[in-house]
């Protein structure tokens, strides 16, 4: 066994969006820094998390049996077989059974769990979101890493240089790698209603096509994907957004957003964002009307003189370099297990 592997379990897909995949993926290269090897579990793999996976060279497996005991004791053989002692498991398919399976085996577990249901049997427990309390876990006895301190971004967002901008303020939107509920052409529809001067460049993700042949009047770029989201953040003026970890980037940037919940998991980081001065809520997608979120985007528009403020709050909120703390909390138990 070298202490020195990791492996990941974590899951991309149309249904569930990229975000476990892209946090695993920003902690395995942070390890990866430190000399360790990582190697992903992951399933249902398509084109699309394919090449997630290659655009990082990240080796992975796919697991035949997404979720059980099964699961379970695929994931098991696939560290033994790669001669792993930790695991990381981003992801809820694997329950408490599974993990008391995983730990019986002698595997020191780390849980990143955002609801305070997946980390039973493990050692460590990373919960990095604005909303997370860590009264909710109980009598856990391991490590408890939790809140933004240990923020799961690209530390490298700190160091990103914005590109040379528009004279008129210009606003991101970005509503999710999969956007199941086809928001971008409706937060598009609402910002072309709202006056001022301003432009828009709209990112979509892996699994979404936004609406090319949408005549906006306000100067805009409507991107299927790009690798060059990081500048884009860096360079925007101000972001519309929808929950996910996207906000934390963009709070660690400094950059002010309006939230608009696409699932409600991400209500409770909105509300934390929202009560923490560094955004602002449109409201929940699948119960705001049109004109509602018309409303909302005119009144965050207006209201940009309030935007070097949110910023300001976004920076103390989110530690950008929060991905290093975990590695440094938790590295001497991985090297050692």
């Amino acid at each position: 066994m070298d202490n020195r592997k990791i492996v990941f379990r974590a899951d991309g897909s149309k249904k569930i969006g990229f975000g476990h995949l892209v946090r695993s993926a920003v902690l395995a290269a942070a390890y990866r820094e430190k000399g360790f090897e990582p190697l992903f579990i992951t399933a249902g793999t398509d084109e699309a998390v394919e090449n997630f996976f290659a655009a990082r060279d990240i080796a992975f497996v796919k697991t035949p049996a997404s979720a059980g005991i099964e699961a379970a004791r695929f994931h098991l053989d696939a560290m033994r077989t790669f001669g792993a002692r930790a695991t990381v498991l981003d992801s809820y398919a694997l329950d408490d059974e599974s993990r008391r399976m995983l730990k019986a085996g002698g595997v020191l577990i780390t849980a990143v769990d955002d609801v305070y249901t997946h980390y039973t049997h493990a050692d460590i427990v990373i919960n990095h979101n604005p909303s997370a309390d860590a009264g909710r876990y109980g009598g856990f006895a391991g490590l408890k890493l939790v809140g933004p301190k240990y923020a799961l971004i690209d530390p490298r967002l700190g160091a990103v240089r914005a590109t040379k901008k528009p004279e008129q303020p210009y606003l991101l939107v970005m509503l999710g790698g999969t956007d199941n509920l086809d928001q971008m052409g409706r937060v598009l529809k609402a910002l072309d209603k709202v006056e001022g001067d301003f432009a828009i460049t709209a990112v979509g993700g892996g699994y979404t096509a936004p609406a090319a042949a949408l005549k906006l009047r306000h100067r805009n770029r409507i991107l299927s994907f790009t690798n060059e989201l990081p500048e884009l953040m860096a360079s925007c003026d101000a972001a519309v957004s929808a929950g996910g970890v996207t906000c934390m980037e963009l709070a660690a940037l400094g950059k002010p957003f309006m939230v608009l919940v696409t699932d409600r998991h991400q209500a409770n980081n909105a509300a934390a964002y929202v009560a923490k001065g560094c955004a602002r809520h449109a409201g929940n997608a699948w119960e705001i009307s049109d004109d509602e979120l018309t409303a909302a985007i005119a009144l965050f528009v207006a209201r940009k003189e309030r935007w070097p403020a949110m910023g300001d709050a976004g920076r103390m909120l989110v530690n950008p370099r929060g991905v290093h703390e975990v590695v440094a909390a938790t590295a001497l138990a991985m090297a050692s297990c």
